[in-house]
């Protein structure tokens, strides 16, 4: 989806890249994804058996089988985030809900590594597999590569990967539709919790902090860090498909997304406002019955008036 008329990309770019850049120098809760070189991987990294699914953990001392968390920079180009409203007469299946993003890198060069990385990503899940089919969650478009990324609302009860039942509060439910939607089959788990940070904000100290926001916040043309997790899961034939699954969205900077929402904003009114004009004063209506000396004195030098002519 093509950004508004109004979005400069250029600038944006140029944003994003700088951002892209301070965040790979970061000390960062995951790996960045653009920093990832080819076979590096297989130093740090193996892919393990998790259900029926396959996953990649870090197998270096002190943090063996923690899965890695992948950090890519873009900028958003559509989403669609908590919170969730139902649309009428839609019937919804829990299975199928998701909340995700478009995270586009408008043609710099730290998004192209990261999808540079994620290839080397595949491929040391390809090694594990009979076949795997082709990353369906990347493409590109007038602005560059992009990411299509998301989480289910749910997870189901038969296979115990979705971590223990969580609470969803009014930022992601706030009808209570989802809640609704919870049963002996499908609930909403740790693994479908997505966190939304803000990390804008500076501390006294002048350095920028995360805190949490409502995912409301984020809007259409903003810069932002995602954090990904990649898996495998089996499709038919033995084929298995790479899955990236939305973790938490942090916002870097939302000037250029202000922009679209000062443009989309519209006075609800079809009149220009003017001052207003001057309103004069008149008397009309029933005759006075008070003696108001003013008045009569107006009347007498009405009835007295004389027309002077010209010249005279």
């Amino acid at each position: 989806m093509s950004l508004s008329s109004c979005y400069d990309i250029k600038q944006a770019s140029l944003l994003l890249e700088a951002l892209s850049r301070e965040r790979a120098n970061d000390r960062l809760a995951g790996l960045q994804l653009s920093n990832i070189e080819g076979g590096a991987i297989s130093k740090f990294g193996r892919v393990v058996d998790v259900g029926n699914a396959k996953r990649l953990v870090f197998f270096i001392e002190g943090v063996m089988d923690e899965e890695i968390v992948w950090h890519i920079q873009g900028v958003i180009t559509n989403l669609d985030l908590p919170p969730f409203y139902p649309r009428e007469r839609s019937k919804y299946k829990a299975r199928f809900l998701r909340q995700g993003l478009r995270l586009s890198g408008l043609g710099t060069s730290t998004f192209d590594a990261a999808m540079n990385g994620l290839t080397e990503v595949a491929t040391a899940f390809s090694r594990t597999v009979t076949s795997m089919q082709p990353v369906s969650f990347v493409d590109a478009d007038e602005n560059g590569l992009f990411l299509d990324v998301a989480n289910r609302y749910f997870s189901t009860r038969q296979d115990s990967r979705g971590g223990k039942e969580m609470h969803m509060d009014d930022s992601i439910d706030p009808t209570g539709a989802l809640t609704k939607m919870v049963n002996d089959t499908h609930y909403y788990g740790e693994e479908n919790v997505v966190e939304f940070l803000d990390q804008t904000h500076l501390t006294q100290s002048g350095r920028k902090s995360a805190v949490a926001i409502q995912p409301v916040t984020f809007k259409k043309g903003d810069v932002v860090e995602v954090q990904i997790t990649l898996s495998a899961v089996t499709m038919h034939k033995n084929e298995w498909k790479l899955v990236a699954t939305l973790r938490c969205v942090t916002l870097l900077d939302s000037r250029f997304g202000q922009t679209i929402l000062r443009n989309d904003v519209k006075l609800g009114t079809k009149y220009r406002l003017t001052a207003p004009a001057k309103v004069l004063k008149r008397r009309c209506g029933a005759d006075p019955e008070d003696d108001n000396e003013l008045m009569e004195l107006t009347t007498n030098k009405i009835r007295k008036m004389e027309i002077v002519k010209a010249g005279e």
